[in-house]
Order: structure tokens, then C-alpha cells, then sequence
């Protein structure tokens, strides 16, 4: 403490301050920071502001964690693979006064001058609202799924907009946000990976939710020096949270599946110069000089905050950031030439082939039919994550190799074929948890939609399977768990001041249990992951129900809706959007999937439609279908 002291006596904390000490007798501390969290919950990471006379110190304004109604700071001293010190949850309340001390190892915490840990006066907050339900008006603006064998879907259907709802905030203009948009809303940072998710399922709602602009948000902060665009911004100030600090570069996948959706030409002039950049960014300060021109990136960027990778592969070649980087290059090339601009397409064409040639040149394991990072020094870092799948969505894996991770481990029940497909974490694997732990097992939404995005490159049968057990899996837990009867023994779904969103009873999950039906186990495997989490988690029951179960892709540009039927019951959609026009289509009820098919068609102008049944490789229907006032009734016919 008398070192502490020292050191506060030479930074001179004003009243309007708050500090935080953190001392270890061996004064090494670069590898350390801090997760704190606020009583509403909202944490982030935050860097130590710096070291003197051999005492680490962060110091911010008093404002920004302490209030009327929050006096109470969540503390957690931590590396970036989430080694904690000294292994517990710490607490601090601010009447204590305004500089609080952490001794390496010391489970209290202390206030500045003292000897005996720091008064904690907690109240429990209070229990937050229900999530109100759609109205009818809001309803029939959205796609109305039909299955009629399925009601429970179409239950999880409807709530994912409806938590979604609730995500439409206000931005501060003056700092740079756009007015409206979607946001998780967890605490007071807007993300890249959640956003980016949010937005794949959310351009189905256009019109009711504020959708490209949640993308916007990241545009207009990006740094003009040099095209850089932080993992989150902070929703108050406008200010990027740290430095050279990414996520997932997945921009130009969603603008790309925008496009193809609504044919909308008049954005791709203004976002194409901000995708360039910011792929240049990434490739100047994540290219590894130990990687053979591939990436690295860290645990929390990668999104995966405790997947086992980073305290191994540090700044080697990790396969999930180069194959994103990849899809980047897929995309912008892509949208460029939707553009008119062949000189951005050709460039991104030769990125994307170098890219798709190091990779598996230099990551693919053929012994083991399975993509892997690679340490600094070369060595395999040979452990089955779910990052190892993203050069299927990415196109990098071709057929022969997509079909050996396919049967070798997608499909293997010992490894991410569990009750819950798919797991982030192998089930081999030495710390894989069967109740999720976070990214060391949980299944995840933005992971599955990747991976199911890459199925269905190559084998379109196993990615309609996937897709209806992610979703009924999440099915079973919106409508059937209870925490309190959970065969697992957790503690309070409120702890002290971080309301969790709800009773646990009819939600929508962060993550999920591979091996249970149930929510996944948070980073610390203590607690149950947040609730109404819509935010990303719609991705599966919207986005993966439209595409992959009812099988409807949509091609805009080319006025084309390709749909794939591989379900008996009655089922289609009503109310969907393609570009200007507005499409119903109904499948009747089959008793066998190679028995003739009839549907029912209605749109508000002139389209193309090619049917295809199971995985025949010629359409039974391929018609153009005239604007109509009244219902069309089509069957098989020969292709024309």
C-alpha cells in the first residue's frame, strides 16, 4: 500500500477522477488490463493507463462508471485469455472514495490508504420489463413464414423480431452515429462481429428496422489517415475503444448479401471506397511476418474471448482472420463489379486468389482433412476449433476438401456433431464443456451461420438438416427451460447490480449448450450467458429458417427467386421483400419429396421463379411470373 501511495501522490487524482491501482510484487504487468463493468452490466476491456514506481494504474474520469444511480464498479484484473487475478470477481463501491487498490492474489478490494477491504453496500436491482409484443401494424411489414408442422418456429420467428424491436436506439449525431439503428444494447459500445450479424437477418425487415445504418455507425468513424475502423466505439463519445484493435473484417459479406436482396446499385459507390480501405488497413497491421503473408489476431478480436488459440498461436497464422480476409475480398470484388469498376475488381480478384492459394498451401492439414492455425515458429496449433470451417464460407476449401472436414468432423459425433450443431470447440478437446463455456463449446450464432453458409457451397442437403436442428434446438429452450429446473445447480440468474434481462423463462440466449437443452455457461462457466439476445442470435430462427429450412434464395439484380423445397408440410412465406416487389409463395402439403409439387404464387411485379426439388439438379418449375391480382397456381412442369 505504501507503494500505492507513492505513486498516487505523484499522479494527483482530482475529485473528479477515479483511479484504480493494481500492484504485483513481481512488477510485470504487460500483459495484463482490465474487464470492469458498470451496475447495469456494460463491461469492456480497458488498457492500464500506465505503470509508476512499480504500481499499474487506469485513470478516467469518475463520470464514466459512477452516478446517482450506479456507485458500484465490477472489477476484473485479466490477461486477454482471461487468466484472472487473483481469480474472482471483485467489487468496489465508490463511497469507499474514489481510488481503489487491487493486490495481486487478494480477493478484496481496497480503498486507497487502507488496510481493511472496502465496505460493499449492494442492493439487488430491479427485475427488467418484458420484452412487449409485436403489434399487428409491425407484423404485416414483416416476411410472414408458413409451416405448418412447426408452430413452435414460427413462435421463435416472431420473438426474434420482437427483441429485436427493442434494439432500435438513438444515435448521438454530434459524435458521429447516425440517427437510428440496431444495437445489442449490453452496455454502451457498439460492436463490428454483432452488428455485422444483427444486420443478416435484419435487411429481411427493412422498413421496419433501421438495418444499414447500424453498418453506417462503423463507416462514418472510420479513421481518414489510414482507413482504420475499431472493433467497438463507445455510443457516448464517439470514441473507438482501443488501437489497432479489429474484428472480424465482414463488412463487404453483408453488403454483398444486401445487395442481393434488395439490387439496391446507389449504396455501392459510397461504401466500396470505405470497404477498400479498411481492407487495407487489416492487411498493413494484421499480415504476420510469421505466417507466410496470412493474419493474426487475438482471442477477443477474433470474437472467441476464451477459445484456446491465442496464448499459442500469438502472432503466428490464424486461419479464421485470413480466410474473413478472404471473404472480404471475395465480396468487394464482387460488388465492385456490380459497380461498373474493374479496376477495384481485378485487384480484389488477385487478393482473394493469393489469399486462397497461402491458405491452403499453408494452413490445410491433409493428414488430418482439417484447416489449422500455425504458430510463430511454423509449428500446427492442432486443435479443432470452429474457426477452422471459415474457408468454406469463404470459398478457399474446394469440393474435395469441403467434403473431408464435412465427414470427418462436422458430421462426426465426437467431435461438432453433437444433440446441438455445432460446437466452437471440438468435443475431443481436452477443456471442451459440455454445457458450452462460453466459446469452449457453446454454440454460437455467428459461428453457425458461417458455417452452415459453407455447408451449403457444397452439400445444400446437410446445410437444410443443420439449420433445422440449430433452430429447433433453440426452439426447445425458448419454450421449454427453466433455470430453476436446470439439472445443473446455478447460482442467481441477478447477481449483485448486472440485472440479467429476464427470468431465463421464454428467451432467446447468447449462446447455447451442445450437449443439453439449455443456454451455454458464460466466460467464467458460473453463470448462464445473457438473455434476449436478438442482437445475433435471430440470425438462425429469421435468416437460416427463410434460406436454408423454407429454402428461398432471393437474386435481386437478376429479378430471380430461387427456391429449393425439401420440406412435406404445407410452408412458404408471405410478404417478401425483393427489391420494389413483394412475393408470396406457398408450397401444398406433399406425402412423399419426389411427389409432383403445387404452389401458389402472388407478387406486385414481374419476376423469375425457378423451383427445385430436393437436390435435383433441373428445376420442376422455371417460370416467369406476371405481376397478379389474384393468387397463381403453378405445378411441375418441364424446364423451359
Amino acid at each position: 500500500m505504501d507503494r500505492v501511495e507513492t505513486a498516487s501522490a505523484k499522479l494527483k487524482i482530482r475529485r473528479d477522477e477515479f483511479a484504480l491501482y493494481y500492484f504485483r510484487p513481481d512488477g510485470k504487468y504487460a500483459d495484463w488490463n482490465l474487464w470492469l463493468w458498470k451496475q447495469d452490466g456494460s463491461g469492456s476491456r480497458f488498457s492500464f493507463t500506465g505503470v509508476l514506481d512499480g504500481v499499474a494504474y487506469y485513470r478516467t474520469k469518475r463520470k464514466e462508471f459512477f452516478d446517482r444511480n450506479a456507485q458500484v464498479l465490477g472489477i476484473i484484473v485479466r490477461t486477454d485469455s482471461w487468466l484472472k487475478d487473483p481469480g474472482t470477481d471483485q467489487f468496489y463501491a465508490i463511497s469507499n472514495g474514489n481510488q481503489a487498490v487491487v493486490i495481486s492474489g487478494a480477493a478484496d478490494v481496497y480503498a486507497l490508504g487502507s488496510d481493511k477491504p472496502a465496505r460493499m453496500i449492494v442492493k439487488e436491482p430491479p427485475e427488467p420489463r418484458p420484452a412487449p409484443e409485436l403489434t399487428a401494424a409491425v407484423k404485416r411489414r414483416l416476411p410472414e413464414p408458413i409451416l405448418d408442422d412447426h408452430a413452435d418456429w414460427i413462435d421463435l420467428y416472431w420473438a426474434s423480431w420482437k427483441f429485436m424491436h427493442e434494439k432500435i436506439t438513438r444515435g448521438r449525431v454530434r459524435n458521429g452515429f447516425v440517427p437510428l439503428y440496431i444495437d445489442e444494447g449490453f452496455n454502451e459500445n457498439i460492436y463490428q462481429w454483432d452488428s455485422c450479424f444483427m444486420v443478416a437477418y435484419a435487411m429481411y425487415g427493412l422498413g421496419v428496422f433501421p438495418v444499414m445504418p447500424t453498418l453506417d455507425n462503423f463507416y462514418g468513424l472510420q479513421r481518414d489517415s489510414d482507413g482504420y475502423i475499431c472493433r467497438t466505439y463507445n455510443e457516448l463519445t464517439g470514441k473507438a475503444t482501443g488501437e489497432n484493435d479489429i474484428n472480424p473484417p465482414l463488412f463487404a459479406w453483408m453488403e454483398d448479401r444486401y445487395y442481393t436482396l434488395t439490387g439496391d446499385t446507389k449504396r455501392l459507390s459510397r461504401v466500396l471506397p470505405v470497404l477498400d480501405r479498411y481492407f487495407e488497413f487489416v492487411k498493413k497491421n494484421a499480415r504476420s511476418e510469421h505466417g507466410n503473408g496470412l493474419y493474426h489476431i487475438t482471442d477477443l478480436g477474433s470474437g472467441m474471448d476464451n477459445s484456446p488459440r491465442e496464448e499459442y498461436v500469438r502472432h503466428g497464422a490464424w486461419i479464421d482472420i485470413s480466410s474473413q480476409q478472404a471473404l472480404a475480398a471475395l465480396h468487394i470484388a464482387r460488388l465492385a463489379s456490380a459497380a461498373g469498376n474493374e479496376m477495384l475488381r481485378r485487384k480484389y480478384e488477385d487478393e482473394y486468389a493469393s489469399l486462397s492459394r497461402r491458405i491452403n498451401d499453408y494452413l490445410w492439414h491433409e493428414e488430418e482433412g482439417m484447416y489449422f492455425d500455425r504458430r510463430e515458429d511454423g509449428a500446427w496449433h492442432s486443435r479443432k476449433t470452429i474457426a477452422s470451417f471459415w474457408p468454406m464460407v469463404a470459398g478457399v476449401a474446394d469440393a474435395r476438401r469441403a467434403k473431408l472436414m464435412i465427414q470427418k468432423h462436422l458430421r462426426n459425433p465426437a467431435e461438432f456433431h453433437r444433440a446441438h450443431l455445432f460446437p466452437t470447440l471440438s468435443a475431443d478437446d481436452p477443456v471442451y464443456d459440455g454445457r458450452g463455456h462460453y466459446w469452449r463449446g457453446a454454440i454460437w450464432a455467428p459461428t453457425n451461420f458461417a458455417v452452415i453458409k459453407g455447408i451449403e457451397r457444397f452439400d445444400r442437403t446437410f446445410a437444410h438438416e443443420a439449420s433445422m436442428n440449430h433452430i429447433e434446438q433453440m426452439s426447445r429452450v425458448y419454450h421449454s427451460f427453466s433455470p430453476d429446473q436446470y439439472e445443473f445447480k446455478l447460482p442467481s440468474l441477478t447477481e449483485p447490480n448486472i440485472p440479467r434481462n429476464g427470468n431465463g423463462i421464454r428467451q432467446i440466449w447468447e449462446a447455447y449448450s451442445p450437449d443439453h437443452e439449455a443456454p451455454a455457461t458464460r466466460w467464467d462457466a458460473k453463470l448462464l450467458v445473457r438473455q434476449k439476445f436478438c442482437g445475433w442470435s435471430g440470425v438462425g430462427p429469421v435468416a437460416l429458417l427463410i434460406e436454408n429450412v423454407l429454402g428461398i434464395e432471393i437474386d435481386a439484380p437478376s429479378n430471380t427467386i430461387t427456391w429449393r423445397i425439401n420440406l412435406l408440410e404445407r410452408h412458404g412465406i408471405r410478404r417478401m421483400k425483393m427489391g420494389k416487389s413483394t412475393i408470396t409463395l406457398i408450397a401444398d402439403t406433399r406425402r412423399d419429396l419426389a411427389d409432383p409439387v403445387a404452389i401458389t404464387v402472388s407478387t406486385t411485379r414481374k419476376f423469375r421463379l425457378l423451383v427445385y426439388l430436393g437436390d435435383s439438379p433441373r428445376p420442376a418449375i422455371d417460370r416467369w411470373i406476371e405481376k397478379t391480382k389474384l393468387p397463381l397456381r403453378l405445378a411441375n412442369e418441364p424446364s423451359s
